[in-house]
C-alpha cells in the first residue's frame, strides 16, 4: 500500500473501501509502518487495520475477520520472454532479484539462500519501482505479492510485459482485524459483523475481482 494524492491506495486498501461502502459504514484509512501498527493496536490506540497475517500471538488482542480478505502467493515474476526454469531457489542463483526493501519470505530455503549470500537480492521501496527495473533490465526477475503485482501492472500498463513463474516462493492470508483493547471494541464487534457479511457480498457479485 502508498499514498496516492494524499489518500492510501494500493489493492488492499481499495478492497477494503468496497467492504465499507458495501456495509454502509466509514473508516479513515492510514498507514504505519508495521511495528507502530501492531503497538496501536495491542494498546486499542487505533480501532483495528485491514491487513495483517494471522498469527496466534496476535489472538489476545485482535479480533480477525471470519475469511482472508486476500490468499498472497509470493511468486517470481520476469519479464516476458525471460522465462527460465523454477523448481528450486537454487535456480535463482546469478539472477539479480528485485523484492520490497525488508520482506522476509516464509520459507527457510530462501531465507537461508538470502543470508549465506547465494542470493544477489535488491530491496526497493514500492512495487512500481521493482516492476520499472525489471522493464528496463537493471534487475532479472523479482519476487512480489501475485494479485498486488498484477493490480500495479495493470495500473502502469505492464501486463503484457511481464509473466510469472509456477513455482510460489510463500503463500501467507491477509485480514482485516480490530483491537480487543480499544474502548469500542463492543461496538467494534458490531460492526465486524457487518463488514463479514459486505465481505461475502462483494466476492459474490464481482466487486472483489474487478478491483
Amino acid at each position: 500500500s502508498y499514498y496516492e494524492n494524499k489518500k492510501a491506495a494500493g489493492f488492499l486498501p481499495e478492497v477494503f473501501r468496497a467492504i465499507l461502502e458495501e456495509a454502509d459504514e466509514e473508516a479513515s484509512i492510514v498507514l504505519f509502518p508495521f511495528k507502530r501498527l501492531n503497538a496501536y493496536l495491542k494498546r486499542g490506540k487505533i480501532e483495528g487495520t485491514f491487513s495483517i497475517f494471522h498469527q496466534k500471538s496476535r489472538d489476545s488482542y485482535l479480533l480477525y475477520s471470519d475469511s482472508p480478505v486476500l490468499v498472497s502467493r509470493s511468486l517470481v515474476f520476469v519479464k516476458k520472454g525471460n522465462e527460465f526454469p523454477f523448481t528450486s531457489i537454487s535456480d535463482l542463483q546469478g539472477k539479480k532479484i528485485g523484492v520490497m526493501a525488508g520482506w522476509s519470505a516464509r520459507n527457510s530455503e530462501y531465507e537461508k539462500a538470502k543470508q549465506d549470500g547465494s542470493l544477489l537480492i535488491e530491496g526497493v521501496g514500492s512495487y512500481e519501482q521493482n516492476l520499472r527495473k525489471l522493464i528496463s533490465g537493471r534487475i532479472d526477475c523479482v519476487v512480489l505479492t501475485e494479485m498486488i503485482t498484477w493490480h500495479h501492472a495493470k495500473r502502469l500498463g505492464m501486463t503484457d510485459l511481464i509473466a510469472s513463474l509456477e513455482m510460489p516462493i510463500d503463500k501467507s492470508l491477509t485480514y482485516f482485524a480490530v483491537s480487543k483493547a480499544s474502548p469500542e471494541f463492543d461496538h467494534l464487534q458490531m460492526i465486524m459483523k457487518r463488514l463479514n457479511e459486505a465481505h461475502k457480498r462483494i466476492i459474490e457479485d464481482g466487486t472483489y475481482d474487478s478491483i
